[in-house]
């Protein structure tokens, strides 16, 4: 009996310990940097581009037969290709620097209140 209440009273002590230090030490890899910005960014392009070439593929697969699909899902995929394209367009270029910018500030305002509701 000693020991399982020693057990959870070393667990609530490390509970109570780890908020407490959460809260006063911020946590270190919160802040988004520039290159980060921008590598998510790519990354995120690079999965929108093969978005496209999957949904085309089960479409081409659909109208040759390979693979039928129900009239709505395949009208719902056609209209994804455009969307994902469309957003594609979009995301051409590089970043502008305001662009990083923004997102590198709205990071940090998230972390920091991601900190404050610890």
């Amino acid at each position: 009996m000693f020991k399982t209440n020693f057990f959870f009273v070393a667990i609530i002590f490390c509970v109570v310990y780890g908020v407490a230090v959460a809260q006063i030490k911020p946590h270190q890899g919160s802040s988004a940097t520039q290159e980060q910005v921008v590598a998510n960014y790519e990354r995120r392009r690079e999965q929108l581009e093969n978005l496209v070439a999957e949904t085309k593929e089960k479409v081409a697969d659909h109208e040759q037969g390979r693979s039928l699909l129900e009239d709505e899902e395949h009208a719902l995929l056609r209209k994804r290709i455009g969307l994902y394209e469309k957003k594609l367009k979009t995301m051409e270029g590089p970043m502008d620097e305001r662009e990083v910018d923004r997102l590198v500030e709205r990071m940090k305002m998230r972390a920091e209140r991601h900190h404050m509701e610890l």
